[in-house]
C-alpha cells in the first residue's frame, strides 16, 4: 500500500530494477536488499570528449578514430568482415 494516497501499487518482482541514491542503505537495516544487489559507484567527472562531437566528426581524425572504435564495440561482427 502507498501510504501517501492509500492506493495499492503493484510491482513486477522478477525484473531488472535500478535504485538510485546518494549513498547506500545501512547494512543493519537493508541486509536482505544488499545481499541481492550489485553496487556500482559513480563519480562526477568532466569528459575529455563530448558524444555529440564524436558522432559527427566533421573530418577530425581523432574524433573519427573514436567513432570507429565505438562502432566496432557496438557491433564487432561488422568490423571483422
Amino acid at each position: 500500500m502507498n501510504n501517501d494516497n492509500d492506493t495499492m501499487d503493484f510491482f513486477y518482482p522478477f525484473c531488472f530494477k535500478i535504485l538510485i541514491a546518494e549513498r547506500s542503505p545501512r547494512e543493519d537495516r537493508a541486509r536482505g536488499v544488499l545481499d541481492r544487489t550489485f553496487k556500482i559507484n559513480s563519480y562526477k567527472g568532466y569528459p575529455q570528449f563530448k558524444i555529440k562531437e564524436i558522432r559527427n566528426p566533421q573530418g577530425n581524425k581523432t574524433r573519427q578514430k573514436l567513432l570507429d572504435e565505438l562502432n566496432e564495440l557496438k557491433n564487432p561482427y561488422l568490423s571483422s568482415n
